[in-house]
C-alpha cells in the first residue's frame, strides 16, 4: 500500500476548504516546512488557487496562512 505524503494530505486539506498556517501544518501533518510544500504543490500541479495571506501576531511577527482562493 502506498504511503500518503504530507504534500498529498495538505493538498487534500486545502481542497476541502481548509486554511492552514505553519503551526497547524506541524500539529496536523508533522510538516516543518509548509512554504516548501505549498511551493511544490503550485509547481507540480499548476494550482493558481492557493491564496497566501500574511498574518501579524501580537508581537509583530508575521507568518503565512494559505487557503483555497
Amino acid at each position: 500500500m502506498a504511503k500518503v505524503t504530507q504534500k498529498e494530505k495538505i493538498r487534500a486539506y486545502l481542497e476541502e476548504g481548509g486554511t492552514i498556517n505553519p503551526m497547524m501544518a506541524l500539529n496536523l501533518f508533522g510538516c516543518f516546512r509548509l512554504s516548501d510544500v505549498i511551493f511544490k504543490i503550485r509547481k507540480e500541479t499548476s494550482y493558481e488557487y492557493i491564496e497566501t495571506n500574511l498574518i501579524e501576531n501580537r508581537n509583530g511577527n508575521k507568518y503565512a496562512e494559505y487557503k483555497k482562493a
